[in-house]
């Protein structure tokens, strides 16, 4: 028994200075084990791999040398490594020629499915990356549990000089593809989606298809302006690539430019002159629709310089000055009626510009600049909604929804000449709403504007 202390003794010490580089004691601690035939209390296969973890190379070699029998280079460790991955993780390019000319396996995963060339790939280490392939390692079939090969993890992350080895001095498959269930990505679409210009370029230069679709029908083109990354768009359109691909939802890449308010990429994209203007996506929505709703001033402007139609409808036959109007942008319906929009054209419930800007969440002084400035261009003050509303009713209506109804829309729209009716398609009147919703302001101004109070049902 005491002796068996005495060994468990021993391991602590023989592993206390292995984590402290200690290749004195190291030594000797071996050398009294070999004498005494012992070295099986070490437990060696893992000592080579703590040394390893602990990047002590001269411990690794001299317990690789000086012991009998030899230690496994296969071991496995609790983080799921070998001593060949823990070498390679510590950038040691002498550690691991140790490793690799004493047995270890190239090829072997961690438990996360990384070889020692991926861990090299993704730490950028290129002299380990170049040593891995001259003894062997599988470029083109080793990948990790997100089916990534060595070119994808080195794009991904941008280590230009690793990709330049894997591609000029192994012949790594620039095209090929992670599993469709993996996302379906080439190493451009790596690079591009992280942003990693000069990788980008490296690769359209060594012939990398840009017109590569992943899992969603995504182009590089897609990710570079997702991403918000001009530079690696101009890469591309100097590439030919096609400025009207569409992803899986039918978006073009101006979709996704105006998605993310990117005047600049709008810009790029409408400069290549190859650019459809008004295309829409499988929800039907135009990019003239979607620089409106996104209340993008600059690009709506830029859109209709260019030409697109202003008078596309969408699925539910609103227009873009419908739209506007919804959202109580006057910059935006100032820009659209000055080009020529229908200021009275109708939606599917029949609902014009007029009725939408008295729902629009915007401010009192905005909603009565925009009336006033449909009004200019001729709408139709007493026009009609699917439920016989008209603007004024809408604007009274208002108050159901918890609004203050502004008098000051009430004047404009009267002093414009719109009816001062109680008719409304059901029994209770646009003042019986005011009313009964506390908006007695507006109510006054109504009854003072010639209200009939004669003909309100007043039961």
């Amino acid at each position: 028994m005491a002796q068996l202390n005495n060994m468990l003794a021993l391991v602590n010490v023989f592993y206390e200075a292995i984590s402290n580089n200690d290749a004195e004691r190291v030594e000797a601690i071996l050398k009294y084990c070999r004498e005494n035939h012992c070295c099986y209390y070490l437990d060696l296969d893992k000592a080579v791999c703590v040394a390893a973890r602990n990047g002590a190379t001269t411990v690794v070699e001299m317990i690789i040398l000086g012991s009998r029998p030899l230690p496994s280079l296969i071991h496995t460790d609790e983080t799921g490594k070998k001593a060949i991955h823990h070498a390679v993780l510590n950038g040691s390019l002498e550690l691991v020629k140790i490793l690799t000319r004493n047995g270890s396996v190239l090829n072997r995963c961690d438990s996360e499915g990384q070889t020692p060339l991926l861990l090299a790939c993704n730490c950028g280490f290129t002299d380990i990356v170049r040593f891995l392939i001259s003894e062997g390692s599988h470029v083109n079939l080793s990948r990790n549990h997100n089916d990534e090969r060595a070119l994808h993890i080195a794009a991904g992350a941008g280590h230009i000089e690793v990709v330049r080895v894997l591609l000029e001095e192994s012949r790594a498959n620039i095209e090929i593809q992670t599993l469709l269930l993996q996302g379906g990505m080439t190493p451009l679409h790596k690079a591009v989606r992280n942003g990693h210009l000069d990788v980008v370029r490296y690769l359209c230069e060594k012939g990398a298809n840009v017109e590569a679709r992943d899992v969603d029908n995504k182009r590089p083109i897609h990710m570079a302006i997702d991403t918000d990354a001009p530079q690696i768009l101009q890469v591309l359109i100097d590439n030919n690539v096609d400025v009207n691909a569409t992803d899986k939802f039918g978006s073009s890449p101006l979709h996704y430019a105006i998605q993310i308010k990117s005047l600049e990429m709008v810009k790029m994209l409408l400069e290549t002159e190859r650019v459809s203007l008004n295309q829409p996506n499988r929800r039907g929505d135009y990019p003239l629709h979607l620089a409106v709703a996104r209340r993008s001033e600059a690009i709506t402007l830029e859109l209709v310089k260019a030409g697109c139609n202003i008078h596309v409808v969408s699925p539910n036959h609103e227009t873009p000055l419908l739209q506007a109007a919804s959202i109580g942008s006057y910059v935006i319906v100032d820009i659209l009626l000055r080009q020529g929009a229908n200021v009275n054209a109708q939606s599917n419930d029949r609902l014009t510009a007029l009725h939408k800007i008295q729902y629009a969440r915007c401010s009192r002084e905005e909603s009565d600049r925009i009336i006033s400035r449909l009004l200019e261009f001729g709408a139709y003050i007493n026009c009609q909604d699917s439920r016989g509303f008209t603007p004024l009713h809408s604007t009274a209506c208002t108050c159901v929804m918890g609004q203050v109804v502004p008098v000051s829309s009430l004047r404009i729209l009267i002093g414009a000449g719109a009816k001062v009716s109680h008719h409304s398609p059901n029994r209770n009147s646009p003042l019986c709403w005011l009313v009964w919703n506390g908006c007695f302001e507006a109510a006054r101004f109504l009854v003072q504007a010639g209200w009939n109070l004669n003909q309100e049902d007043i039961n």
